[in-house]
């Protein structure tokens, strides 16, 4: 009989079309490589829990198989006073006050909203050199370990193309009961992160950038823009996508991947 589900040397026909996507990391602020990490896998962690015959489970198997997760680099508790203002206990945590500002920000500017929104800045950007996106979610295989922290705040879940435009990565979440202390040890995780190419069969891995300048430049690009003015990211992202386009197109480009250069 023939086994349509394999060559003879016993390759699945899919594997054959699977390919490994690349994904680059660079840090934003420069000085600060020490402090952040790769997000790591968590396929390994969620097989060795669940039972074998979820493990089996094709469903399971391939959400999990490419996603990260992404933890948090310091500890860090905030108390919330009457004023609206988010006060930092400095006693228990490892930031340094006087760099607050760099890590944290209280990004509620609408006083319509229920709840006092959190950004926890990550100083972490990945980027692809072809078209694809980005997911964060919720940390939902490990919340129930922490449950202190997550039956007070919700995650601001998002998602965008990391081709097309290339900003930082950030951790923001609603405070529901702003009467409760917020404490995060180093080392939580804070969110899962996965990618989606045009190719379905795709698989992904994530690592630092070793030509650090030239993403350097992608990022401060789409940020020196962004932070110029009020509205209009989307006519940014657009004209950013056909920019990298032209680039990819270039001779001197193409002879530089070619030759590692």
């Amino acid at each position: 009989p023939h086994n349509h589900g394999s060559t003879s040397s016993g390759i699945s026909h899919l594997d054959l079309f699977i390919t490994i996507m690349k994904i680059k990391y660079i840090p934003t602020v420069e000085g600060m490589e020490l402090l952040f990490s790769i997000p790591e896998r968590i396929d390994v962690e969620v097989a060795k829990s669940y039972g074998e015959q979820l493990r089996g489970c094709v469903a399971i198997d391939t959400f999990y198989q490419d996603m990260f997760c992404f933890k948090a680099e310091y500890d860090f508790k905030i108390t919330y006073d009457e004023n609206g203002t988010v006060i930092f206990d400095r006693d228990n945590s490892s930031i340094e006050i006087s760099k607050l500002d760099e890590v944290m920000s209280n990004v509620v500017t609408d006083h319509s909203v229920d709840h006092t929104i959190i950004q926890i800045f990550t100083n972490s950007v990945f980027i692809a050199d072809k078209q694809c996106t980005m997911t964060t979610i919720p940390p939902i295989f490990h919340m129930q370990k922490n449950p202190d922290l997550w039956n007070n705040i919700r995650m601001v879940a998002g998602k965008f193309n990391i081709y097309d435009w290339q900003r930082p990565i950030n951790f923001a979440f609603e405070w529901i009961n702003t009467d409760k202390t917020l404490t995060v040890k180093k080392g939580t995780p804070l969110f899962y992160m996965y990618f989606n190419s045009e190719n379905l069969n795709d698989k992904f891995s994530i690592e630092k950038a070793k030509d650090q300048s030239k993403y350097v430049s992608l990022f401060k690009r789409c940020m020196g823009s962004r932070g110029l003015i009020v509205r209009g990211t989307r006519e940014l992202i657009s004209r950013n996508k056909k920019m990298r386009d032209e680039e990819s197109k270039c001779p001197y480009t193409k002879f530089k991947k070619r030759f590692g250069l």
